[in-house]
């Protein structure tokens, strides 16, 4: 099941949704720099599908409506988000200003943290949680990701991380890069898939106010999308863990042989494998 990367496209990308999309698109770009890479409207306005891209990472989002995923707005549920997204930076001071100035509710400012990094935390005019450091983990020796050039991690929280650490490696492929614990607390932890990293620790309460799926009922506030050049093998991988399998791997109208699967984890988490990708962009093109 390869998972090999290729120039201008991510493994891991998540994606989330907005009342305004529109207007949430605008605003990432105000405040944090990412570009509209493709976005399909419907006719109302209303937006189908979007990717965003920033240096060599890339976000999902469209318009809310009510889906049997659990899709909710992290807005309408007091600001509580299931994923958030880390984006590495070379540079994080003028961003920092820049999320400031174009509204961005701040929730941790800049701090230097005692791993090397410098980094601030924010929430967008939705609810969406949003971390930026200049600490950038890297999957092998690709230098795909090993660049100087801005990336976007995906990442959530488990009640139980040490069990779902190993059912991610035994349903999906997940390979433990890094892993920080103390007991059965996982404080922080890298888990490789393909050339792309997934970050996750125990659930906890923090002012964050990052929950599980599980302990809102099912609710969700982000999928995380993999890549796989065989969806049909990796799903009955999946399926064989004990992940239940909510769309059985199907063929798709948008792209070229494009076909996805997608399921729910122990806890509740809702994911997707298959063979597509956000649009490629220019090599020359991922330094900004």
């Amino acid at each position: 099941m390869s998972t090999t990367p290729n120039a201008g496209a991510p493994d891991l990308f998540a994606e989330f949704m907005y009342h305004d999309a529109p207007g949430g698109i605008a605003f990432l770009e105000r405040a944090f720099g990412f570009q509209p890479s493709a976005v399909f409207t419907n006719d109302d306005g209303s937006v189908a599908h979007a990717e965003l891209r920033v240096g060599r990472g890339y976000v999902m989002t469209a318009t809310w409506a009510q889906g049997k995923y659990g899709f909710v707005v992290p807005a309408d549920i007091g600001d509580v988000n299931t994923g958030c997204l880390y984006v590495g930076a070379p540079e994080v001071d003028g961003l920092f200003e820049r999320a400031k100035s174009a509204g961005a509710e701040i929730l941790k400012p800049l701090t230097d943290t005692d791993y090397g990094s410098r980094g601030f935390s924010a929430r967008d005019r939705e609810g969406v949680l949003w971390h930026f450091g200049t600490y950038r983990p890297t999957a092998g020796s690709n230098d795909w990701y090993a660049s100087p050039y801005t990336q976007v991690y995906t990442g959530h929280e488990y009640e139980d991380a040490p069990a779902a650490i190993a059912w991610l490696g035994k349903a999906f492929g997940f390979v433990e890069q890094a892993v920080f614990a103390e007991g059965e607390q996982v404080r922080h932890a890298q888990l490789r898939f393909g050339n792309d990293i997934f970050l996750t620790s125990t659930a906890r309460n923090d002012l964050f106010k990052m929950k599980t799926p599980r302990q809102l009922g099912g609710r969700i506030t982000h999928t995380i999308c993999g890549y796989t050049d065989d969806p049909d093998r990796h799903c009955a991988q999946a399926r064989a863990a004990g992940a239940q399998i909510i769309d059985e791997p199907e063929d798709k109208p948008y792209g070229e042989n494009v076909r996805i699967y997608v399921a729910r984890d122990p806890e509740g988490y809702v994911w997707s494998f298959g063979t597509y990708r956000p649009a490629q962009v220019p090599q020359a093109a991922v330094a900004s």
